[in-house]
């Protein structure tokens, strides 16, 4: 799975004024964060208006934002779940732990 893949995924959930990617681009002055595009797109449209943006402060933001709808409680198992079904994992996992090893291999890929 690609990062756009990814992120495409991530951005297909409602996204909270308060979340972690929100935080990050409502922080740039003038700059209109849309939570309903790409995530990835979003960083390079960022990059066109402001200088200096920093790719790690993004990437921690998107760290930040994926565990937090999907790594946040180990021990929800709907979390598991709900990422297979947005990475299109057939067959779908019988349980949480084969579910998270799963989701590990193939974000490896």
């Amino acid at each position: 799975m690609s990062v756009a893949a990814l992120t495409s995924a991530i951005t297909t959930l409602s996204v909270s004024q308060n979340s972690p990617l929100a935080a990050f681009f409502n922080s740039f002055p003038g700059f209109t964060y849309d939570p309903t595009v790409n995530a990835a797109t979003e960083y390079r449209r960022l990059r066109r208006s402001h200088s200096g943006v920093s790719r790690e402060d993004f990437n921690a933001a998107f760290e930040s934002e994926f565990n937090a709808r999907f790594a946040g409680d180990e021990d929800s198992e709907w979390d598991w779940t709900r990422l297979c079904e947005l990475l299109d994992i057939e067959p779908m996992p019988p349980s949480k732990s084969q579910a998270r090893k799963v989701r590990v291999s193939t974000l490896l890929r």
